[in-house]
């Protein structure tokens, strides 16, 4: 069965949405973000959207396409590099990471060190990017 187009389209459009509103966060200083707590539990609760939107894709396109099945969140990035719909390595195991990020948000939020939320701000907002383009290109190639 072909992935529903719609639905990947409305997630890589609120992933496009929340970067940037993580992109305008990462302007100010660490100071200024630490400082704000508006600023960095805004950011990371888009950062978790963003992730939910590329793991939802993920899991869609596995089912829609393939006959794999992933085992959590973070094997299902695997999983499509294998299936050729990811073409980079480094930025599977950079989604792998985001997806372990993702549980240390939700699941112990206390734990969040809010210094490493703004250096993914600084310095891996374009994994996001990466992903959504590699899965469009997948999608073009495929006439999907």
């Amino acid at each position: 069965m072909p992935p529903d187009r719609r639905y990947v389209e409305d997630s890589l459009s609120s992933l496009e949405e929340n970067l940037r509103f993580l992109t305008s966060l990462a302007a100010q200083t660490q100071e200024e973000f630490k400082a704000s707590k508006e600023a960095s539990y805004s950011a990371a609760y888009a950062l978790m959207i963003c992730i939910e939107a590329t793991s939802g894709v993920a899991a869609h396109l596995l089912a829609s396409v393939t006959q794999s099945a992933p085992t959590g969140m973070a094997n299902s990035f695997e999983l499509l590099l294998q299936e050729g719909i990811l073409s980079s390595s480094e930025l599977v195991e950079q989604l792998a990471k985001m997806s372990r990020f993702r549980n240390l948000i939700v699941h112990r939020y206390w734990k969040v060190d809010y210094s490493l939320v703004y250096q993914i701000l600084r310095d891996h907002l374009s994994d996001f990017r990466a992903f959504a383009s590699q899965v469009e290109d997948y999608l073009e190639s495929q006439s999907l």
